[in-house]
């Protein structure tokens, strides 16, 4: 029994080491599968679809270069007095330029850097700008470089933005600011009698000028006075300024000195110093010493205007007549404001009305709408001094006031200019004539007045006509109410001393409207 078991465990064992060779010595047929790629992006598919016999030689698949796709990274960064502004990369599929540009309303603005790039992946660029004409946000735009190798040609020149899908490459960034900027220091102040305006300390990037300019509705307006400044601190400074043309806000600017040095070039060579696009201003609150200014006119219908009277508080305007050459009685008066009081209508008693008639300013020391004097509204007193009374003569005939101006253009080849003041007795014209060698030639164009002071009058005239100088005459209209009625009618020009009351003045632009009329 255990003979026959010993057998059959020894039949098994060769039975299983017959299947193990055999297993060793078996060779597979294996199917070799053709590869078919297919492009779809950058991966590549493989299809087993139908069997290649073997030992068939497989063909090698052609690469395709993946499409360079244009960009630009960059980050929000900081802006110091350097200006140097940090690109992290920039992939371009030619050689190119990256350029920085100012984004004014979300448009792209003014061109402040650039540097080249190349084909390909660029990393760590940098560009330079001058930061104080950085805005708030900024945009690296890619161009291309297709013109003259290595030479930025923009905008006269081929070297434009690069198109990619119908856009351009651009990037918006927003620097944050730590610059050296330039301060005005000032404080509000009195402006006494010698029109010294006072500031602590002006510090300035470049050698220029600090500028006082009025204010006219919010913004600096005309221009008062003026010191030049240097670069860095400039401490304690003073400027004068016409202190009856001043307005009691006034603004202190800083402007570039860009022209001949240390000389104040106006309008268009020296300008303001700009901060990301802003001038340097400091604007400041002012008094001034108790002023009057009032024209030699007559009394028409009881009124009459007082052109400008300042007051250091709420105050009053008061009229006396004459009394043997002295103030005598009050006939009329009007409400202040505090600070500068322009064109002031003033009614008085007319049947009281002397020649000539006098105007002290008052304080107003009880509030309210009632002018109490001698109880109270005492006549001003200034540096410990009562304010004398200004006269004004109210039968002082016709004149007229011009001034050198550049008049504009209107519609039709008409021009325009303007005659300040006119001052007649009855109703009449100003005429505007071309200049005959130094005497009024030929009516230009006229326009009519009333009785009284005329402010501001326009007179149109044919350009092709003028010439460099032109005169304003004044004439009667005793004719046909406002029917100009001269050579030929009862209109004829008013004279003082058998001449005809005139006044010449320059047309600033001269040049521009005979080269204008001569083109056309």
């Amino acid at each position: 029994m255990l003979t026959r078991n010993l057998l059959i465990i020894i039949t098994i064992f060769l039975l299983a080491s017959c299947r193990q060779d055999a297993a060793e010595t078996i060779t597979p047929t294996i199917l070799a599968t053709p590869t078919t790629t297919v492009s779809v992006a950058t991966e590549t598919v493989v299809s087993s679809q139908t069997p290649t016999p073997t030992g068939a030689t497989l063909p090698t698949p052609t690469a395709e270069a993946t499409p360079t796709i244009p960009h630009i990274g960059i980050n929000d960064q900081v802006l110091t007095d350097e200006g140097q502004v940090t690109i992290s990369s920039v992939m371009s599929p030619q050689p190119g330029w990256l350029v920085i540009h100012t984004l004014e309303g979300g448009e792209l603005g003014e061109i402040l850097g650039y540097t080249a790039v190349t084909t390909g992946s660029n990393t760590n660029l940098t560009v330079t700008i001058n930061p104080l004409n950085a805005t708030p946000v900024l945009a690296s735009v890619l161009y291309v470089d297709q013109g003259t190798v290595g030479e930025f040609e923009f905008p006269d020149g081929p070297d434009v933005p690069l198109m990619f899908e119908s856009g351009i490459i651009a990037q918006t960034f927003n620097p944050q600011f730590e610059l050296s900027l330039p301060v005005i220091t000032v404080n509000n102040q009195e402006i006494l009698e010698d029109g010294l305006v006072h500031l602590e300390k002006v510090v300035a990037l470049t050698p220029g000028w600090l500028i006082i300019q009025a204010d006219d509705d919010g913004q600096p307006g005309d221009y008062l006075g003026s010191t030049p400044l240097t670069a860095g601190a400039n401490d304690n400074l003073t400027v004068h300024i016409p202190w009856q043309q001043g307005t009691t806000i006034l603004h202190a600017l800083i402007y570039a000195d860009n022209g001949r040095v240390r000389q104040l070039e106006l309008p268009d060579i020296d300008v303001p110093f700009q901060v990301n696009g802003q001038p340097v201003i400091a604007s400041f609150q002012v008094t001034y010493p108790p002023d009057l200014y009032v024209l030699d006119q007559p009394v028409i219908d009881g009124e009459f205007v007082v052109e400008r009277a300042t007051s250091n508080g709420p105050g009053w305007l008061v009229v006396y007549y004459d009394d043997g050459g002295q103030p005598g009685l009050i006939i009329g008066y009007e409400a202040l404001v505090d600070g500068v009081n322009e064109q002031i209508t003033v009614e008085v008693l007319h049947t009281a009305v002397t020649n000539p008639l006098y105007i002290r300013l008052h304080e107003d020391t009880e509030s309210g709408d009632a002018f109490d004097f001698p109880r109270v509204d005492p006549p001003i007193v200034y540096q410990g001094r009562q304010w004398l009374p200004y006269s004004f003569n109210t039968e002082p005939g016709s004149y007229i006031i011009t001034r050198d101006q550049a008049p504009p253009e209107t519609a039709d080849d008409l021009w325009q200019v303007t005659v300040p003041y006119a001052v007649v007795d009855q109703p009449a014209w100003v005429a505007i004539h071309a200049d005959a060698n130094g005497v009024p030639g030929e009516i230009l164009g006229v326009a009519s007045l009333k009785i009284g002071l005329n402010r501001d009058v326009v007179v149109e005239f044919n350009a092709a006509t003028v010439t460099e100088t032109v005169h304003a005459a004044l004439y009667t209209d005793v004719g046909e109410a406002g029917v100009f009625e001269f050579p030929d009618g009862d209109d004829t020009p008013i004279q003082r001393n058998r001449r005809i009351l005139s006044a010449p003045f320059a047309l600033l632009n001269f040049t521009e409207i005979t080269s204008s009329s001569a083109d056309e």
